[in-house]
């Protein structure tokens, strides 16, 4: 059964009205005395014009009332009007603006006195509350139709009007009292600086000051930053030596650390807990599979047909409560890549310790040729992995303190000297901190000192950043794409990979970071094809 509308009868006619039409009269009623109005105002521009005598009247009714806010009337029958019409471009007049703009109305006609009727506004208040009370009020409402207006609540709008003021106070003590204290210190100067004449009587001294106190020649800012560019930052030839065998260093140099596996706990109890915590939330999964990493513990689970896997991704903080996990957290992994089942990894009571021996000793090294190849660690499973830098020309290591950044950079250094030749593979690395990478001065595979001041890593980049436009050059001349491609080619000189090191990025960017920033991301962006 429909709804039906609700309708208006007229007593005289014999037809009924819709309200939404009754409604848009009024609208349109409340649209025309504003409009009204506003010729009203605008007849007083012209006074020339003998017709419109009950505008006159009406204007003059307003300015006798309301005095110079009369001129805010039309304004307000206009957003009240707006409440007459159903319609969605006008749903931005709300109810608190009109009201708001309404009690704004009312209190500055009485703050003002403007108006017979701003006058007895105010003096009926300072009958009973005097002109002090009366004003309080008034600005009591001020700020309640502003706060109506604004929509907002009491303590925000307190907090803006502190920033205005602070503002507004920043702005003068900055701009026009600097600019006031300024002129009074220049003209101070001035007045110093009338100083008496010296008359000076022997012909020795007068010589002796004649003679100018340096002849050093004036040194031009031009010249300072070449003088600066050419400090003791040297690189060493990159040109292959071939008059000595390289011989790499053996694997037994790693020493053998006794291999601790790692605590787990209880494997098959928090199988049953994983399982009877997921049926307490109504999920039915049994684990299929135990994975032992050597940081984290993966149990996976086979789930029922018809489980949204967003169910089990949600209990992470229950399970890591059920199985008071080590860190207080675990991770969820839905589903498993390649797989149809769902990994939950516990962290190990005490992590496994994984060497760098038996990662060179792995297949994922023996098999491998890429002279870039770096050790990722062990997966959840405690398969070896490794990756290729050549697939990620430049990496960001990030973490906490103490979590083992130094410790990987370390490792993968000490990889590439264990599988490249000075001539397919050199280094420059730097140290701001001079603990970490100082140790590796002196092997053959460095471009130059481990670089430890700041002003020197600067131009150490600005170097990388040339040989890496020169070998564009000779790429293009030698019809190759990149460097493997070039260095296959007969006749030519081969060129070496370089990796560029950095520990401790932050203390380089606090020092320069545009500069660093500019030659990163040049390096970054272009140098993936170069080597």
């Amino acid at each position: 059964m429909s709804r039906r509308r609700s309708k208006f009868k007229l007593p005289f006619f014999k037809f009924k009205i819709n309200k939404k039409t009754m409604l848009n009269m009024m609208g349109f009623i409340f649209v025309g005395v504003a409009l009204i109005l506003i010729v009203s105002f605008l007849n007083i521009f012209q006074p020339s014009q003998e017709n419109g005598r009950l505008l006159e009247r009406v204007n003059g009714f307003l300015i006798e009332k309301f005095s110079g806010l009369s001129v805010f009337i039309p304004l307000l029958l206009l957003m009240f009007s707006g409440h007459f019409f159903n319609t969605k471009k006008l749903k931005f007049i709300k109810f608190h603006i009109t009201g708001g703009i309404t009690l704004i109305f009312i209190a500055l006609l009485g703050l003002l006195k403007s108006g017979a009727w701003g006058q007895y506004i105010f003096d009926s208040l300072s009958i009973d509350l005097t002109k002090l009370g009366a004003t309080i009020i008034l600005l009591v409402f001020f700020l309640i139709g502003l706060i109506l207006f604004l929509d907002t609540s009491i303590d925000i709008f307190v907090i803006f009007i502190i920033k205005s003021l602070k503002a507004l106070f920043v702005f003068m003590q900055h701009y026009l009292f600097r600019s006031f204290f300024t002129n009074k210190k220049r003209s101070d100067l001035k007045k110093t600086e009338k100083t008496e004449p010296v008359f000076i009587k022997d012909q020795k001294t007068f010589d002796r000051v004649r003679q100018p106190l340096s002849t050093l020649p004036v040194v031009s800012e031009a010249k300072l930053h070449t003088a600066a560019s050419n400090s003791d930052f040297t690189i060493k030839p990159i040109s292959p030596s071939s008059s000595t065998t390289w011989v790499y260093p053996p694997l037994n140099l790693l020493m053998d650390v006794a291999q601790k596996e790692a605590e787990r706990g209880d494997v098959q109890a928090n199988a049953a807990k994983i399982e009877a915590t997921l049926e307490s939330f109504g999920i039915r999964a049994k684990v299929d599979e135990v994975n032992y990493g050597p940081a984290v513990t993966q149990y996976a689970l086979s789930i029922t047909m018809g489980t949204k896997l967003s169910r089990i991704t949600a209990l992470s903080n229950d399970l890591a409560l059920s199985l008071a996990a080590s860190t207080g957290t675990v991770r969820i992994e839905a589903p498993i890549p390649g797989r149809s089942m769902v990994g939950i990894e516990i962290p190990n009571i005490r992590p496994e310790i994984v060497t760098l021996k038996k990662m060179l000793m792995s297949d994922a090294f023996t098999k491998e040729k890429d002279p870039l190849m770096v050790p990722l660690g062990l997966d959840v499973s405690g398969t070896p992995r490794a990756g290729s830098l050549a697939k990620m020309p430049h990496v960001l290591i990030a973490g906490a303190t103490g979590s083992g950044k130094s410790v990987m950079l370390n490792a993968w250094i000490t990889t590439f000297l264990f599988r490249t030749k000075p001539e397919e593979l050199r280094l420059i690395l730097v140290d701001p901190k001079r603990v970490e990478l100082t140790l590796y001065n002196g092997i053959p595979h460095l471009l130059t000192e481990v670089i430890v001041e700041p002003e020197k890593i600067i131009k150490a980049l600005r170097w990388t950043v040339g040989e890496m436009e020169s070998r564009y050059k000779t790429f293009a001349q030698a019809g190759v794409r990149n460097l493997d491609g070039y260095n296959a080619l007969e006749g030519v000189e081969k060129k070496p990979y370089i990796i560029f090191v950095i520990d401790e990025l932050a203390d380089l960017m606090i020092f320069a970071a545009r500069d660093a920033e500019e030659l990163i991301t040049r390096i970054a962006q272009m140098a993936r094809a170069t080597g």
